[in-house]
């Protein structure tokens, strides 16, 4: 008995030894089709099926299947052992790539000018030590808002944010009020210079209140930098400040939370 199952355990690691170098997951160019999020680079990038890589900050790329492997053209290759549907593990050497898998279904994208002579002038009002600038516009339905914030302690450096406005926003034709919605959101910033989207901040999947937290990042890019894009010379030789270019995107919409207001009364 005791001889069985000494050979039991035996035959149960080697079992566990030849499945560790194995994937759990087979993949296919199809699997690798549809919209990521790549963490080393902030941008999002949409693969088609015919394996072309589209980057949202304007690069290129391309994946292939080269014989038991899935690679890119830049010699990353598919670490399968540690990717998944929602994940993938791009690996070359000792570097490696992050793509999150979004959901484009529950996507939507808007692009904004923003006059922003007034923060690149950062004129603080006596006795504030901070100063807000709200962008507001709609999107989805809701009202909502971009925000950069500056600060006396260090006025070269911008945080930016994300919110929803109070407002008595409608979905379509609806009388419904807008309470909450949930999703991820990222913000880029177009370099016309090196016509490129530069990413100032991703935020994690959250829920947004109007009024309530406005989400992003305390330092995203510094007015020195910001000016520098911005700043193109006239034919006569004088600095003009162009419009800043945002691109919010919204992704992974989920609970969108409405109320009606006033008595609904019964009809006939």
């Amino acid at each position: 008995m005791e001889e069985t199952i000494q050979k039991f355990r035996s035959e149960l690691e080697s079992f566990k030894t030849s499945i560790q170098s194995v994937a759990l997951l087979k993949f296919s160019l199809l699997d690798i089709v549809g919209v990521w999020f790549e963490e080393t680079s902030k941008s999002r990038v949409r693969v088609a099926q015919n394996g072309t890589c589209i980057f949202g900050n304007g690069q290129k790329n391309t994946v292939s299947v080269d014989g038991s492997n899935i690679k890119l053209a830049t010699g990353f290759v598919l670490f399968m052992e540690k990717s998944s549907r929602k994940r993938l593990v791009w690996e070359k050497g000792d570097q490696s790539l992050e793509w999150l898998y979004e959901m484009p279904g529950g996507s939507r994208q808007v692009t904004l000018n923003l006059d922003v002579e007034e923060l690149l002038r950062g004129n603080f009002r006596y006795g504030e030590e901070v100063q807000y600038y709200n962008f507001n516009f709609s999107l989805i339905g809701c009202e909502v808002k971009v925000m950069f914030k500056q600060t006396k302690k260090d006025p070269n450096d911008l945080g930016a944010y994300f919110g929803l406005r109070k407002s008595t926003s409608r979905i379509g034709e609806s009388t419904n009020n807008v309470d909450a919605i949930t999703c991820w959101v990222q913000v880029d910033l177009w370099n016309p210079k090196d016509k490129t989207w530069l990413n100032l901040f991703r935020n994690n999947v959250a829920r947004y209140e109007p009024g309530g937290t406005a989400w992003g990042d305390t330092s995203v890019i510094t007015v020195a930098r910001l000016k520098e894009i911005l700043t193109t010379k006239t034919q006569y030789g004088y600095e003009r400040i162009q419009s800043a270019q945002v691109r919010v995107t919204i992704t992974d919409i989920g609970l969108l939370e409405l109320s009606k207001q006033g008595e609904i009364r019964p009809t006939s």
